[in-house]
């Protein structure tokens, strides 16, 4: 299966979505990397975006995806339970509004310890779509 490298944030977002989306079940579809290879491939495009993304959001990515991804390998392991895969999901949700630039809101707040100091950006923010759109 050959590896699909996002190459821009809007690229990245929707490789989070789609990580989220069938790490729930951990059944991925044949046309996507199994779910093992599917997180190595979330980490290469987070490290390829490193210089779009800026030191500081890069690892608080990094470290929110292996967050997510313990969340996930928990709900999945024998006896664990959905809530850790809720966690999860919600922890890339998470992930996804901090790529587009926007505060974080679905993970719980008594577990989230990442920076909260984002700016709000609209959409018509010229800096943001800038950021969003410009290949790297």
């Amino acid at each position: 299966m050959p590896k699909f490298l996002s190459k821009s944030l809007s690229e990245l977002a929707g490789e989070i979505v789609s990580v989220r989306t069938y790490s729930v079940k951990k059944d991925f579809p044949p046309v996507l990397a199994p779910y093992e290879d599917s997180w190595d491939n979330l980490y290469e495009s987070l490290e390829f975006l490193k210089d779009k993304l800026g030191e500081g959001r890069y690892a608080q990515l990094v470290d929110m995806a292996t967050q997510a991804k313990k969340h996930f390998d928990a709900g999945h392991a024998p006896g664990g339970d959905d809530y850790q895969i809720t966690l999860g999901a919600r922890l890339m949700q998470d992930m996804e509004w901090v790529v587009r630039g926007r505060k974080p809101f679905a993970y719980p707040k008594e577990l989230y310890r990442w920076p909260l100091n984002l700016r709000a950006r609209e959409a018509n923010d010229l800096d943001f779509q800038k950021d969003y759109t410009e290949e790297k």
